[in-house]
């Protein structure tokens, strides 16, 4: 009778092995698409924060680039190759961008005056409506300063859903000339 018992709880152990394996295997299934979800949104979540960063450092080198460059420099405009002085800074902070923006994504004003008082001379874009889309900025500075500032959507996806952020930087730096 002893050999009977033995090889039923042998027999138990075994299924119970088995029973976990497969309980196993479908925890993970379960569990698989919530972490696949989560490593996408990380990944492109990181892509997006990479692209904000290109643009700021794009943003910042066409400030400084701007406030070097004296605007008669592109007057006439033949001598920077047809641009005025914002569209000539307009394609200094498109070539610092990595490749990730284009002229259209770029605005580039010289403020002058104080706080609400400020009004941007020769900004680089109107839109469609004739309206400037590159406010000036209200610090408390009375100079003039090189204001260039960059718009580019992005997306960040994951399994379910797709969310669309619209990435801004805007730098300002103080007119040399």
């Amino acid at each position: 009778m002893r050999p009977v018992r033995l090889q039923r709880s042998i027999h138990r152990r075994l299924d119970a092995r088995h029973g976990q394996r497969g309980a196993a295997l479908v925890e993970f299934a379960l569990i698989l698409p919530v972490l696949m979800a989560l490593v996408l949104g990380i990944t492109t979540g990181g892509i997006a924060v990479y692209q904000k960063i290109t643009l700021t450092g794009a943003a910042r080198e066409g400030t400084r680039f701007g406030s070097i460059l004296p605007t008669t420099q592109c007057s006439p405009a033949s001598r920077c190759g047809g641009s005025t002085w914002a569209e000539y800074v307009r394609a200094e902070v498109v070539a610092n961008s990595a490749g990730s923006l284009t002229t259209d994504q770029v605005c580039v004003a010289l403020v002058s005056g104080a706080g609400a008082q400020a009004t941007a001379i020769g900004t680089g874009f109107t839109t469609a409506g004739g309206t400037s889309p590159c406010a000036a900025d209200s610090s408390t500075g009375s100079g003039r300063r090189v204001q260039v500032t960059v718009t580019k959507p992005a997306e960040i996806q994951a399994i379910i859903t797709t969310q669309t952020l619209s990435l801004t930087s805007t730098a300002v730096s103080r007119y040399e000339q």
